[in-house]
Parts: structure tokens; C-alpha cells; sequence
């Protein structure tokens, strides 16, 4: 049976989520962070005796949880087209299930980091602050054309993103930011260097004092990689990996 969440389900829903929280970061840090109750996020359970499966819709994205032995496809065929989705991901075993038309997947590597091993001072490095969002949007869309300025303005605002920037002689050339921040966890992404600029480093030396930021504060960091390349970077400042994801983004064309 499908259930629409509110407050009075959130002890029950940490406490599954919980059982696999590096896989369910999205889901906790959306939960925690959000709620039940605005118009950009909804959260559903099947549940019977116990909760098998979690459904989170924050804005066009809807994330899966991890422990699961069969998703319900009807139901997430429904709510693609009411909440018009266009990237669903969660746990590769899951995703395995969910083939939709339209829908192309995405594998990647879940890496966790529970110690830096390669940090530089760089005074090269800043962090975004909300009065400098607009100015430094036009350099992100360069590299991801699909960001929206509304969410970042909303993760600089609530404190449950961050963004780091490396420049060049006053250009913004590299940056990566963090989301589905709580307690204990963050999600890093938009790792990104513009192209002219790319093979000198920047890349791990911004997403070093991201990760630096998070960890002085007591939180893990979490990100998913698709491309060896990227997996070195992440794998010499110290991430290691601990799973399997999949993103399946809706082909616009």
C-alpha cells in the first residue's frame, strides 16, 4: 500500500533510511532539511507490516531507497507524469528495475570520505556567498547548462549547500558545491572546470577545501563518480568507494 508521508512517519522513515545512509543520503538530507509540508518536495511509503520501499520527489527528481526486493514500476510510472520527473535515481540493484521509456541510465560509483590526504591552503579558493550567486552562475552554466539558479539560491539560504571556486587571474575558472546536507552527511557535486582550464589540478584542489569545510564540521562527505578520470581525483584527495548508483535522466530531445 502506497502512503503519502507527513511528520508523524519520521522516526520510522530515518530508522530505515538509516540502515543504508551513504546509499539514502538524498532521502535523509531532503527529509531532514524539508519536511512534509511546501510544494517542492513530497515523500511516499509502500508500506504493509513494515516499509519497503521510500519515494522521494524533491522538484523533477525522484530518489529511491536502497533496501528494496522490488520496486513498484506502476506507481513510479504514475508519478513521472504528475510530477513530470525528469531524473530518478537510487541504488543500482534498484534501478536495475525501473526501465522507462525516454529514460536513459547513468552507473556510477558511490565514494565516501572519512579522511583528507591531500589538502593545500590555496588562497586561489573561495566560498560562494548569496550576494555573488548571479555573477558566478553564468561561469556554472558554462560547464552544467541545466542548473538552476533557484536551488542554489535555496542551498546558500537554508545552509544545506555550499559552494566552493577556484580562480585564475579574477576568473572563475573551477567549482564544486555540496547538497542534502545534515548532520553528519553531505552529497558533493557540480565538480567542474571550465574547459580551456582543465589538466592543472584545479578540480582537486577546490573539492579538497570543500571537503575540508565538511569535515571541520563533522560531516562525511558523499559523491557519486561515472568516469575513471574523475575517480582519481576523488580517489587522491581520499574518497573510497562503497557502492553502486544509478541516475536516469529523461532525454529532452
Amino acid at each position: 500500500m502506497i502512503i503519502r508521508c507527513s511528520e508523524k512517519h519520521r522516526e520510522m522513515l530515518m530508522e530505515y533510511l538509516y540502515q543504508d545512509k551513504i546509499t539514502n543520503l538524498f532521502l535523509i538530507g531532503d527529509i531532514i532539511n524539508f519536511g512534509f509540508n511546501n510544494d517542492f518536495q513530497t515523500v511516499f511509503m509502500d508500506f504493509e507490516t513494515e516499509i519497503k520501499t521510500i519515494y522521494l520527489i524533491y522538484r523533477s527528481n525522484l530518489v529511491i531507497s536502497s533496501k528494496v526486493n522490488k520496486v513498484d514500476v506502476n506507481f513510479i510510472e504514475k508519478i513521472v507524469d504528475e510530477y513530470q520527473i525528469m531524473v530518478i535515481n537510487g541504488a543500482k540493484v534498484v534501478m536495475d528495475q525501473v526501465k522507462l521509456p525516454k529514460f536513459k541510465p547513468e552507473n556510477c560509483t558511490i565514494a565516501k570520505l572519512d579522511c583528507l590526504s591531500n589538502y593545500v591552503n590555496d588562497r586561489q579558493i573561495e566560498r560562494l556567498t548569496i550576494d555573488r550567486l548571479q555573477e558566478v552562475f553564468q561561469q556554472i552554466l558554462k560547464v552544467f547548462p541545466l542548473t538552476q539558479i533557484d536551488s542554489l539560491s535555496h542551498q546558500l539560504k537554508t545552509n544545506t549547500g555550499r559552494t566552493f571556486l577556484y580562480y585564475v587571474e579574477n576568473e572563475i575558472v573551477s567549482f564544486a558545491s555540496s547538497t542534502a546536507e545534515c548532520d553528519d552527511l553531505a552529497m558533493i557535486v557540480m565538480v567542474g572546470t571550465l574547459k580551456e582550464h582543465r589538466g592543472f589540478g584545479y578540480a582537486t584542489k577546490v573539492v579538497s577545501a570543500l571537503v575540508q569545510s565538511l569535515l571541520s564540521e563533522g560531516k562525511t562527505p558523499v559523491l557519486f563518480f561515472s568516469d575513471s578520470l574523475a575517480g582519481k581525483i576523488y580517489h587522491k584527495i581520499g574518497f573510497k568507494d562503497v557502492g553502486k548508483y544509478t541516475i536516469q535522466r529523461k532525454d529532452v530531445v
